[in-house]
């Protein structure tokens, strides 16, 4: 399967059912399944964890600067979170004005936090060393729960109820707690990453239409 995540260029290939809140295969008419979209987002959130790693690295080897560095971090960050945003929007064709100014405040939070560890960075709170690569991944991994706020929000006037799936991970107390109400009205959950293990939260919602 290519991901609608990251075959955003080529729409043709699927096709968004607002009113199910799933993907088709413009081919086949065939549903495309939450763990199949799940899992190709988690795949490519994995994938770019890895590039901002590199840039990371670039910083610590000395090959650019800090101001360099948070150019390149923005970028990554805006690219890795509008794509899942989108693709937890039901594409850009499913996606309006209203929907992109959402978008860019969650992105724009992003941009905050990369400021503030950049500052950390100037004042050598943060170390140049694999606390760093440590770090940076998470603002990867962070990714996974704009795709998930962004499908909630989708969901609104749509699904009726929703209720937490556990992902493969090792999951904090709250997850399970969340994950043990089962059915619940819609927006009544915690959000994905609103939990102790914040970004490494790899739970899902699943909506009732």
């Amino acid at each position: 399967m290519v991901a609608p995540a990251s075959n955003l260029s080529s729409p043709a290939q699927f096709t968004y059912d607002a009113k199910s809140l799933r993907y088709r295969n413009a081919s086949t008419g065939r549903f495309i399944s939450a763990k199949e979209v799940r899992s190709a987002v988690d795949t490519i959130i994995d994938k770019e964890a890895v590039a901002f790693r590199g840039v990371a690295q670039q910083l610590i080897d000395g090959k650019i600067n800090l101001a360099e560095f948070q150019l390149q971090m923005q970028a990554n960050v805006k690219k890795l979170n509008v794509a899942m945003a989108l693709t937890g929007n039901g594409g850009i064709a499913s996606t309006d004005q209203s929907d992109l100014g959402y978008i860019g405040s969650l992105v724009k939070k992003q941009y905050q936090f990369l400021q503030g560890m950049a500052k950390q960075i100037k004042n050598g709170s943060q170390k140049l060393d694999g606390t760093l690569l440590a770090r940076v991944e998470l603002y990867a991994q962070a990714a996974r729960g704009t795709f998930e706020d962004v499908r909630r929000r989708a969901a609104k006037g749509v699904a009726q109820l929703e209720r937490r799936q556990l992902g493969v991970a090792e999951h904090c107390t709250t997850c399970l707690e969340q994950s043990k109400l089962g059915w619940q009205p819609l927006g009544s959950l915690r959000a994905i990453g609103d939990s102790p293990c914040l970004v490494n939260c790899h739970c899902a919602f699943i909506f009732k239409v």
